[in-house]
């Protein structure tokens, strides 16, 4: 990493590409490769063990971006990485049911409820029928 003038260049490449969003990603993306450092997988893990011990284990799950993009911690640059979590999650003490619950089985149990209420809902009143504007 090199020292540098953060909202200057920032700011520089916000000019630079404001017209191409595709551009401007790509080059804060390089941005943050040399001038950001990752943050410690260790801290995501501190977060995890936050919202378990304010929420429970029952209520809490992780969602993510894990297609490479920008910012991910350290170890965890990737799917092919997620292992990490689990490896880290299990070093803390938490038992493999805790940990299938917080990678994934609490997001299912979530949606699955979801989909209960969505249909007792629909049949407690249906979704009116679309109406058709001029123009669309």
């Amino acid at each position: 990493m090199r020292p540098s003038n953060t909202k200057a260049e920032l700011d520089a490449i916000q000019e630079k590409y404001k017209d191409n969003d595709i551009e401007m990603y790509r080059a804060y993306e390089e941005f943050e490769k040399t001038h950001i450092p990752r943050t410690p997988l260790s801290v995501l893990i501190d977060h995890i063990d936050h919202a378990v011990k304010v929420a429970g284990v029952d209520h809490v799950g992780l969602g993510s971006d894990f297609d490479g993009g920008i910012s991910l911690p350290e170890g965890l640059a990737d799917t092919s990485e997620l292992a990490n979590i689990t490896y880290e999650l299990l070093k803390r003490g938490y038992s493999d049911a805790d940990v299938r619950k917080i990678l994934g089985e609490n997001t299912l149990r979530v949606m699955r409820e979801c989909e209960v209420v969505a249909a007792r809902l629909q049949r407690e009143q249906p979704v009116p029928k679309r109406v058709k504007y001029e123009g669309r």
